[in-house]
């Protein structure tokens, strides 16, 4: 095993590895996540509603607010991963002759996290290849955004809500590969996902019609609303016999809608945390410089935040699952 790491921070490597560490000590073993049939990609897991998480463990075990928060940071994340790998049968021809299939979507894979200091809390934002001036653009409109909200109690109208209709621009590239998805699906298909008896079915028809408009003019108007139909979409049950190519039609649907429940979590969560949030900060973050550390320094940083924080001594067997956890 490598006696290296590559990291820029000792002390955050080190921290992030101790509560990693004394999480797992806390927690019951949890079931392996199953691998979806279909081949959709860890960044398309799906999300039903505002209410789901993507956190890795159960959320039981935390307070109402910490789960608020950790739904609050999804969001956040969804928010800024603008971007999606294209499928390959969507690549345009030239770039797929050039051989240029760089993986959009991972570089712009995104990650948040909440410190609280002297009652300000400041939300981090970092990607896999850094943030950009898009970004810190929206974080600073974000900001703003939520700081309003949070002094006046008051949740603004999705129609006339400049920063949904920002968040729509942003996201537009992501929101782009669903659409040209969907309609490449046929109506047969995508009407065949909800349970019959259910509005699914016409809303599935009308989510391929406004695709194909929005195909020939890229207007702004037929995306905004497809967005919404998916939004909407998402508390229709399923037929109880689905077809893969009908299942993943749907879990397209579900995708597209995604951006609008993300952004209807965020404006639930400062309502019912509103003091907290009065001085909220989004900042984003450089991308990092990789420092090369070794086991045993990680490892005595370990030990001694541990002794910091008075958290149990994690043990040599502790420490090495850990590591063979991260070699994988």
């Amino acid at each position: 095993m490598n006696d290296t790491v590559m990291f820029n921070d000792l002390g955050f490597l080190s921290l992030s590895s101790l509560l990693s560490i004394y999480e797992r000590q806390q927690e019951p073993e949890s079931k392996a996540t199953p691998i979806d049939e279909e081949g959709i990609s860890s960044g398309d897991e799906e999300l039903n509603d505002e209410n789901d998480s993507i956190a890795p463990n159960e959320l039981s075990i935390f307070s109402p607010k910490e789960r608020q928060l950790t739904k609050f940071l999804d969001s956040i994340s969804e928010t800024f991963s603008r971007t999606k790998s294209i499928p390959l049968a969507q690549t345009p021809r030239y770039i797929k002759r050039r051989g240029n299939r760089k993986e959009q979507g991972a570089s712009q894979a995104s990650a948040s996290g909440l410190i609280m200091l002297q009652q300000k809390p400041t939300v981090y934002i970092a990607k896999n290849e850094g943030t950009d001036d898009e970004d810190e653009k929206l974080a600073k409109l974000l900001t703003t955004w939520i700081r309003a909200i949070a002094a006046t109690g008051k949740r603004p109208a999705i129609e006339k809500d400049a920063v949904w209709t920002r968040l729509l621009r942003y996201c537009r590239q992501r929101l782009d590969v669903y659409v040209t998805q969907i309609e490449s699906f046929s109506v047969a298909d995508l009407t065949a996902a909800p349970a019959e008896g259910s509005n699914g079915a016409a809303r599935a028809r009308e989510l391929h019609s406004l695709s194909a408009e929005y195909k020939t003019g890229k207007s702004s108007s037929p995306l905004r609303r497809m967005v919404s139909i998916a939004y909407e979409s998402r508390y229709e049950p399923n037929s109880a016999t689905l077809s893969p190519r009908s299942k993943k039609g749907g879990n397209l649907i579900c995708f597209l809608g995604r951006l609008r429940s993300a952004y209807k979590t965020l404006k639930e969560t400062v309502i019912q945390l509103q003091k907290s949030f009065v001085n909220l900060s989004i900042v984003c973050l450089p991308a990092p410089t990789s420092i090369r550390f070794t086991r045993g320094e990680v490892e005595e940083r370990i030990h001694a935040l541990a002794k910091k924080n008075r958290m149990p001594q994690p043990t040599k067997n502790q420490i090495q699952m850990y590591w063979v956890e991260q070699m994988r």
